[in-house]
């Protein structure tokens, strides 16, 4: 039975109770398995409607107010927002504004929020010195969770920006791109993944899954945006005399749909992932950033050869 990877088996636990997931992975009866991804699968969809709805409205409040455009922090909060995705909402709005951010909802009369960091910054740290205003929190250094009476958000909304503006870092205020090396795609095999790749294993903060770099790729084809925002295209090359080719996935990058178009040559910087589908694996570029040649840019990191 196919129903989809982790997001799907998440879901659940953020729209209504994770025990059905739980319950679709220990079923020993076909039907009663169906009947449960069916579920899974309609609790991400609606997951997936509330955090790009709930992410509009959050970007929104932000341009619609000059003084949250140019703060060190981002703290927003409205009382129909689901507790249950606020920590992807906060994630999405640090993808436009690069700042700690904390996305409040409301559920049953207390304000329910979660953080994520940026760059180095602590922000555990930061919400223990608001402390006395919240009724508890709990987390680490890049993310955390906490809830308050909703009477006292706006002076932590204040101190907190007033926290982030003090201890901040400058180099924790615009994101960088750690890549570990250039890798020509000839270089690229399942030998590779499978022998090296995956003995570093497993990857968290302080030890993030491997960032590659290809410079001058000019051999690719089948550009598609989608959902109107996301670039999918294949990169091809040759080994051993045998033409190759990799689909590459661009979150988020349909400025750069124009320049395949126009058949610019482009720079890539990718981590390398397996697509499974049915009985069938491939190896995927999975593009964290994506430039054109002609710039003569670096990416915006440090490259660690």
């Amino acid at each position: 039975l196919v129903f989809g990877f982790a997001p799907r088996i998440n879901a659940a636990g953020r729209i209504d109770h994770a025990k059905g997931s739980v319950e679709l992975l220990i079923a020993s009866d076909r039907k009663y398995a169906e009947i449960k991804a069916d579920a899974v699968n309609f609790y991400n969809a609606e997951r997936k409607d509330l955090d790009r709805n709930i992410t509009q409205e959050a970007l929104q409040q932000i341009l619609n107010s000059p003084d949250l455009n140019n703060k060190c922090s981002t703290v927003l909060v409205d009382d129909n927002w689901s507790k249950g995705v606020v920590g992807i909402v906060a994630s999405r709005c640090i993808e436009k504004y690069y700042r700690p951010t904390i996305i409040f909802g409301k559920y049953d009369g207390i304000l329910t929020g979660s953080a994520r960091s940026v760059g180095d910054f602590d922000i555990l740290t930061a919400i223990e010195d608001c402390g006395d205003l919240l009724l508890k929190y709990g987390g680490h250094k890049f993310a955390a969770g906490l809830s308050m009476q909703a009477e006292n958000f706006l002076e932590f909304q204040e101190r907190f920006e007033k926290i982030v503006s003090q201890k901040i870092k400058s180099e924790d205020k615009n994101p960088k791109l750690w890549i570990d090396c250039s890798l020509p795609l000839s270089e690229i095999s399942f030998q590779f993944y499978d022998n090296i790749l995956k003995r570093l294993e497993p990857f968290g903060p302080k030890h993030m899954q491997p960032v590659f770099m290809t410079l001058g790729i000019s051999n690719y084809q089948n550009p598609q945006l989608l959902k109107e925002e996301h670039l999918k295209f294949e990169v091809k090359t040759e080994k051993e005399g045998k033409e190759i080719s990799f689909d590459c996935l661009a979150f988020g990058r349909k400025d750069a749909f124009e320049w395949l178009l126009n058949g610019e040559t482009i720079d890539l910087a990718y981590s390398l992932e397996v697509n499974e589908y049915g009985n069938t694996k491939k190896l995927q570029l999975m593009v964290k950033d994506i430039k054109k040649s002609s710039e003569n840019k670096i990416f915006n990191g440090d490259i660690n050869e």
